[in-house]
């Protein structure tokens, strides 16, 4: 099935896991990120994204596990990557082209699956005294649907220019680590992708919205290291590529 763009595979939604509320937020956040760049038109770079991105999901705490995720790429050079309430994840197709492994790719959507799992960007949107008003409005069901997006968005666009705190990018990473090892894939990739966007970084990229909104990936690299365990050390091996990632870059 075919959503604004997005490749599903639709599951029983459990409510325990992502409710109608945050499913509502996330639409909003995702339609303002698709609004400065839409989804790239590519049918099958979108469909094995959003295929890898399922395969991770499995690898959740169950009742995530049951729910709707959506994954795209966006038609920006650019280097980031967005997740939003609701289970919605966006990378731009400047961070695919960076990514040099499939291992790489998969830790880049399990740091962004983490970050809705642990529901960051909602607990940091639900602080914001706006914000209330805009779930206010949802709960009591208004018409006036374009003053209630509107709010949404500008409160979300400062948010998107802040970043989440540091704490919450650190846990990301570690989370994303152990999702994408269980998941079968390279337990390392995530220092592999930290160190390549660490050059980037020293090559004149300062500038990037990404390195704003985000810890220095230096620092990013040891706080992982002091955090991860010795026991993922043994899962420290690039996994076989899958067909589709070698047909996409090769």
């Amino acid at each position: 099935m075919l959503v604004y763009g997005f490749f599903l595979v639709t599951l029983s939604l459990n409510a325990n896991a992502i409710n109608e509320q945050e499913r509502k937020v996330g639409r909003e956040i995702v339609a303002t990120y698709l609004g400065a760049a839409p989804l790239i038109d590519d049918t099958k770079k979108l469909q094995y994204v959003n295929t890898l991105g399922q395969h991770l999901v499995q690898f959740t705490p169950q009742p995530y596990r049951n729910a709707v995720w959506l994954f795209g790429v966006i038609n920006t050079k650019s280097i980031n990557a967005f997740a939003a309430p609701g289970g919605y994840i966006l990378i731009t197709q400047g961070l695919f082209d960076l990514v040099e492994t499939e291992d790489q790719l998969a830790f880049i959507l399990a740091h962004e699956i983490s970050h809705v799992v642990k529901q960051h960007h909602l607990a940091v949107i639900q602080k914001q005294s706006k914000m209330k008003q805009v779930i206010a409005k949802m709960q009591n069901n208004v018409t006036k649907n374009n003053d209630m997006f509107s709010d949404l968005s500008d409160v979300y666009k400062d948010f998107a220019i802040k970043g989440l705190d540091k704490t919450a990018e650190y846990e990301a990473d570690l989370d994303g680590t152990v999702l994408a090892t269980k998941a079968g894939f390279n337990s390392y990739a995530g220092y592999e992708l930290l160190y390549i966007l660490s050059d980037f970084h020293a090559n004149g990229k300062s500038s990037e919205l990404f390195f704003k909104t985000h810890p220095h990936p230096l620092t990013r690299i040891d706080e992982l290291t002091n955090k991860i365990t010795e026991a993922l050390d043994k899962y420290a091996i690039n996994s076989k590529p899958s067909s589709a990632f070698k047909r996409l870059r090769p």
